[in-house]
């Protein structure tokens, strides 16, 4: 089963055992919500492009589903414990070079969680405590980076699409919040590193 997969892979859950003996799947007025705000922008779209058959799309789509599935679906008994600061800071440090190395492709959250071997709730947790945002802006914002960097390096080249991999999803600039948690100082340079990136183009 494909959203069987997904739990463990991507959210190390095991749907089946949380499920079993229930006759009603616990989910709260507003997951629920989400889960059909979802649904229906997903037909939208289908509807708008029926003869869209591009991989991605369906790749991101099918995500998509399963997370909000996966979020309506839990419980909220099961609390994961939450990781040091040393993991923490090593769970950004793989997932930002992972993102370098594969900048031209349209990575994913449930990509990076596989590719790590970590929860998506850890992902997250780890980007937010540490950086003070989760890895979708993060990785937008290296990608606005790296286009801008290759446009100074070849200034008469017909610049990148807004919507190509190297430009993000959405192709607009986001700001890094004010105010950026650490755990420990030690990861201070990482943080000066994102500023340094951004620092003659602040990102909206």
């Amino acid at each position: 089963m494909a959203l069987d997969a997904y739990a463990q892979q991507v959210d190390h859950r095991n749907i089946e055992t949380e499920l079993a003996g229930r006759k009603m799947a616990p989910a709260t007025p507003e997951r629920l919500a989400a889960l059909g705000q979802l649904l229906a922008t997903m037909m939208s779209s289908l509807r708008a492009t029926p003869e869209h058959a591009d991989p991605q799309m369906r790749k991101a789509m099918e995500q998509a589903l399963f997370a909000t599935l996966l979020d309506t679906l839990s419980s909220g008994s099961v609390q994961a414990t939450a990781p040091s600061c040393s993991a923490r800071q090593l769970v950004v440090a793989r997932a930002r070079a992972y993102m370098e190395a594969h900048i031209d492709e349209p990575i994913t959250v449930a990509d990076l969680c596989i590719e790590l071997g970590v929860s998506r709730r850890t992902l997250q947790y780890s980007f937010q405590d540490v950086l003070d945002l989760n890895p979708v802006k993060f990785l937008r914002a290296i990608r606005l980076n790296a286009v801008r960097r290759a446009l100074k390096a070849a200034p008469t080249a017909a610049a990148p699409s807004p919507t190509s991999p190297r430009a993000g999803a959405s192709g607009t600039c986001r700001t890094f919040p004010p105010n950026t948690r650490r755990c420990s100082a030690s990861y201070r340079r990482t943080r000066s590193g994102v500023r340094a990136e951004r620092a003659h183009h602040p990102l909206k």
